[in-house]
């Protein structure tokens, strides 16, 4: 039997294990507030007080367009412009909220300490309270937006991009497929496991270029995966660049997709640029001529 079959056997069956484990551990376990730690005392994934802490941080603001992370128009720095756009403001992705920046130097408030809990929670946590909790949010996003666009949901499908295989073993599950099955759940999307991923670097350790070209290389369609004539929401858990959305929307683009839109439980918030006003010849990225003077 050929080395690379016995390989990839025993990854499924490490996969297998680690999910076993993962279903073990959530279902021993007594149910707490995704963002306090608090047992609930009733249904549901997090308790009253700290549903206000994530409703204030759902209606923060982008400090450019003034929009929440849901209603952005601002597009990411490396997000193709090829995808669609579904609303006549030309949103190119819809979020639950806007992800914090870690700066040590400012004090962390606590709307931006809840959305740092629910994405930890989301990417390394057995616990996948937060993933029910940001699911059912998300699919009523979702369809909100394409009812608002005349489109019909049941012609739409519902994938996203596959976390690395070692990732994936460490913590037990796959929190972007995870999330976009609830989304399918809870929304009548149909779900479909269109990508494979092939090694390559972790997108959050590299540089907005590099997440680029890394996203380019590391993603194919996978067999059996038919995307003519289909239209698609791209599900995941944090959108920065929109380096990865963007490199499986060319997937399916090229594969035959007529529409595909990304949405994410949170993506990070746009700069307001400032606009430089010194003379032309302390400008270093300036060609400086006797007609500046």
């Amino acid at each position: 039997m050929p080395a690379t079959t016995n390989k990839s056997r025993r990854k499924r069956i490490g996969d297998a294990l680690a999910a076993v484990g993962s279903f073990m551990i959530r279902l021993l376990c007594v149910p707490k507030c995704v963002l306090c730690g608090d047992p609930l005392a009733d249904d549901g994934e997090i308790c009253p007080e700290c549903a206000k802490i994530w409703k204030t941080a759902r209606l923060r603001r982008c400090p450019v367009c003034a929009r929440t992370a849901r209603a952005c128009s601002c597009r990411p720095m490396n997000m193709d412009r090829s995808l669609d756009t579904l609303t006549e403001d030309n949103r190119s992705v819809s979020s639950l909220v806007f992800y914090p920046k870690r700066d040590p130097d400012a004090e962390q408030q606590f709307p931006e300490l809840a959305v740092r809990r629910v994405i930890g929670c989301l990417k390394r946590s057995p616990d996948r309270s937060a993933e029910i909790m940001a699911a059912r949010e998300l699919a009523e996003c979702v369809l909100r937006l394409l009812i608002d666009a005349g489109e019909k949901p049941e012609e739409w499908c519902i994938t996203y991009p596959p976390r690395r295989a070692s990732e994936r073993r460490k913590y037990g599950f796959d929190q972007a497929k995870g999330l976009a099955r609830r989304i399918s759940r809870y929304s009548g999307l149909k779900f479909e496991n269109c990508f494979l991923r092939h090694g390559g670097e972790m997108q959050k350790t590299l540089n907005s270029m590099e997440r680029r070209e890394n996203a380019e290389h590391i993603y194919t369609l996978k067999g059996g995966c038919v995307p003519k004539g289909k239209k698609y929401i791209i599900a995941d858990d944090v959108i920065t660049t929109g380096a990865t959305v963007s490199a499986l929307a060319g997937l399916l683009k090229e594969a035959g997709a007529l529409k595909v839109y990304p949405v994410s439980v949170a993506r990070t918030k746009t700069k307001k640029r400032r606009v430089r006003r010194a003379e032309p010849s302390r400008r270093p990225w300036f060609i400086y001529r006797e007609s500046d003077k």
